[in-house]
């Protein structure tokens, strides 16, 4: 789930302020999101160090080939400092994707800003915990006999993810590109029945063949653009420009994302036009397309509203 940045943080108002963000989008699909997220900054980006902290919550839902509604939900809390060189963060988020998986992590950032240049480096830890699934496996007996085991695995995996992104902001226009790539350990699984001991622990490939009919429900997630930074990636890969004006803003932001399992790849393309009603109030609207082989291209569009105090 995307909170805000560090460096967007750094670069914020000189005084105390609250702000609360709530929107939502839906696609041709018939995906659709919600989400919100409260924050809190200290102010003071010029006399020093600032801080700040936010919790944000999504709901995301999604109709498979079958019609059956499928949900995911995610909420996050951060904790940020910065000044005008250095920021950092520490942030926690919680997934619950319906009849899959549950995943929680952990991920620090650290960023440096320059003459108007940005970077930042990320790293993750996400543990996962997968719903019990049905399985059946088959093995060679002794005498050369098949013997097929059946029964319920309950399976759970572990995750580190390394990011990075390098940017740079002038007075009235800015670019970045970002990138992330996951690092997967064994799955560990436990059983209701007896099964050969080299069950229990299975490498990318072994699982996803093992339990390759369970896994196919990750390809029905909700589409659109919300959740997919939370998603069992094996990588990603984005880039964006924007054009800022006295009380508005325009950007164009291009994602681009692997899953670990299947290897099923996503574009997604999105354009957001921003105004700055008063000090206290803004709205943005987006449009984009995500892409992928199974669904083709899907269109959606949203709205957000940003209120500050």
């Amino acid at each position: 789930m995307a909170l805000a940045s560090t460096a967007a943080f750094a670069a914020g108002a000189d005084y105390a302020q609250w702000a609360l963000d709530i929107g939502g989008e839906s696609g041709e699909d018939s995906s659709r999101a919600a989400s919100g997220a409260l924050s809190y900054d200290t102010g003071s980006s010029n006399r020093g160090t600032r801080w700040g902290a936010s919790v944000s919550a999504l709901r995301a839902q999604g109709d498979d080939a079958g019609g059956t509604t499928l949900e995911t939900t995610s909420s996050a809390a951060a904790i940020r400092f910065g000044n005008d060189v250095v920021g950092g963060s520490m942030e926690f988020d919680s997934t619950r994707d319906e009849d899959l998986r549950k995943s929680r992590r952990w991920t620090g950032t650290l960023s440096l800003s320059s003459s108007g240049w940005r970077a930042a480096v990320n790293l993750s830890t996400r543990h996962t915990d997968f719903d019990s699934f049905d399985f059946s496996s088959t093995s060679a007996g002794r005498i050369g006999q098949v013997i097929t085991i059946s029964g319920v695995a309950t399976c759970s995996l572990h995750d580190l993810g390394y990011g990075g992104t390098v940017g740079y902001d002038a007075a009235k226009w800015s670019v970045y590109a970002s990138g992330t790539v996951y690092d997967y350990d064994d799955a560990e699984c436990e059983f209701d029945v007896d099964v050969p001991e080299s069950l229990r622990r299975l490498n990318r490939d072994r699982f996803s063949r093992f339990a390759d009919t369970f896994l196919a429900r990750a390809a029905s997630r909700a589409g659109g653009s919300m959740g997919q930074s939370s998603g069992l990636l094996d990588q990603s890969f984005g880039a964006g420009i924007a054009r800022y004006w006295a009380t508005n803003s325009l950007s164009f932001d291009y994602a681009h994302t692997t899953d670990e399992f299947g290897g099923a790849t996503q574009g997604n393309y999105s354009l957001t036009a921003s105004h700055d009603f008063t000090l206290a109030f803004a709205m943005r609207i987006f449009v984009g397309t995500t892409d992928d082989e199974a669904n083709g291209a899907v269109p959606y569009g949203g709205l957000y509203a940003t209120m500050r105090w």
